[in-house]
């Protein structure tokens, strides 16, 4: 039995906030810091996120993946991101999501952290597109007034990045329905 069966949820969100029981998303550096210091260096921290992404899709079974890349938010000051094996670790995640048939949200408060632009990054986004992954609009609202914030911003970023639709999860006759959305 399903964590969404047992508690009669109509959907599951899905995201991953810890790493070996540490809290990484948190609004201090320096507890991102002892995170990073944890894991051994920031590319070990990214890998084992990643790799808690798949294992939450391959339990959990969530229709939506929230800010997948969430790694980062505090990563700047510790290195880059974009090295060979963080790469194969996000795109085995994201081909979890792929086979679990989940949507990505594409989550409005990277730009809230200060990122430039929503999560995943654009390089994830074109990757997912191309897995064939649907996306949906997130904002992690954590006030009223984030509620819906930088949605425009999120669809001129997926235009960018030549994704065209949305999904929008509706319930039709006690069915969960998914509705493509033009994004034009």
């Amino acid at each position: 039995e399903t964590v969404r069966h047992r508690y009669r949820f109509d959907y599951l969100v899905g995201s991953v906030h810890y790493i070996e029981e540490a809290l990484f998303d948190y609004h201090q550096q320096e507890t991102f810091a002892r995170v990073v210091e944890m894991a051994g260096g920031l590319e070990r921290l990214a890998v084992k996120y990643y790799q808690a992404v798949a294992e939450m899709v391959r339990v959990l079974r969530p229709e939506v993946v929230a800010h997948f890349a969430l790694i980062r938010k505090h990563a700047a000051p510790y290195g880059s991101l974009d090295t060979r094996a963080i790469r194969h670790a996000a795109e085995t995640a994201l081909e979890v999501v792929q086979e679990n048939g989940s949507i990505l949200d594409v989550n409005t408060s990277g730009y809230r952290n200060g990122l430039g632009c929503p999560y995943p990054a654009p390089e994830i986004v074109r990757k997912a597109r191309d897995l064939g992954i649907p996306f949906c609009f997130g904002d992690d609202s954590h006030a009223v007034e984030e509620v819906g914030a930088a949605i425009l911003e999120a669809r001129e970023y997926l235009l960018r990045n030549d994704v065209g639709t949305i999904i929008v999860l509706t319930s039709e006759e006690g069915r969960l329905v998914r509705k493509a959305v033009p994004l034009e």
